[in-house]
């Protein structure tokens, strides 16, 4: 059986991923200027993934997910992830 990840395990891994990149501490602006094309170069996406992997923990059906640069840059994340990513973004 595996050990459930503590918060203190996600936050150490949320911060290690914004070191690396892959985790944007600041997030880019949503704004309708990012329309070109007809598709927008930020979204944001909300409901249950059930076929991708969270991005903080690595399990599957992640809730939300932020696109950047017109779908070169996706994080998905769970909901709980996600809330500690917004906290550790802020430290």
């Amino acid at each position: 059986m595996v050990e459930p990840v503590t918060d203190a395990e996600l936050r150490a891994k949320i911060r290690d991923l914004m070191t690396s990149g892959i985790l944007p501490r600041d997030l880019p602006p949503f704004k309708r200027a990012d329309l070109g094309e007809g598709k927008p170069r930020s979204q944001m996406l909300i409901g249950e993934q059930p076929e991708n992997h969270c991005t903080v923990c690595g399990e599957l059906g992640p809730q939300v997910a932020y696109i950047y640069g017109g779908e070169l840059f996706i994080v998905r994340l769970h909901t709980d992830c996600e809330e500690l990513w917004q906290q550790e973004r802020i430290r």
